[in-house]
């Protein structure tokens, strides 16, 4: 003799409800955040790319800066990481549940000349 056998019908799995992480923002164009262009990396007309992770304190300053993607110098890389870390940008803090909290952000800097 032979069972028949039924299939299950499929069990959705509960939706996982964590907190509402709403990253930081760096805004370069806001006074104090531009680095400048470093004098060597002119001379040698050096442009690029720069990406880079980025830990908001909950009052909007920088704690720690990352360089995941180098533009390819590294003076043009340790300019953008020195500044953010020079204290002298005020950064919107991220959220977590609408409060402010400490987060990682990624951010992209491009140096190009005019």
């Amino acid at each position: 003799m032979f069972a028949k056998t039924q299939a299950a019908a499929p069990v959705e799995a509960p939706k996982a409800t964590g907190p509402a992480i709403v990253p930081g923002v760096i805004d370069f164009n806001v006074p104090g955040c531009k680095p400048e262009y470093p004098r060597a990396s002119l001379r040698n007309e050096e442009t690029g790319t720069v990406v880079l992770s980025v830990l908001i304190g909950a009052d909007g300053s920088v704690a720690d800066v990352k360089i995941d993607k180098s533009s390819g110098f590294r003076g043009l890389d340790n300019a953008v990481r020195t500044q953010l870390m020079s204290g002298a940008c005020k950064n919107k803090p991220g959220t977590v549940d609408g409060k402010p909290q400490q987060t990682w952000t990624k951010v992209q800097y491009v140096w190009k000349l005019d």
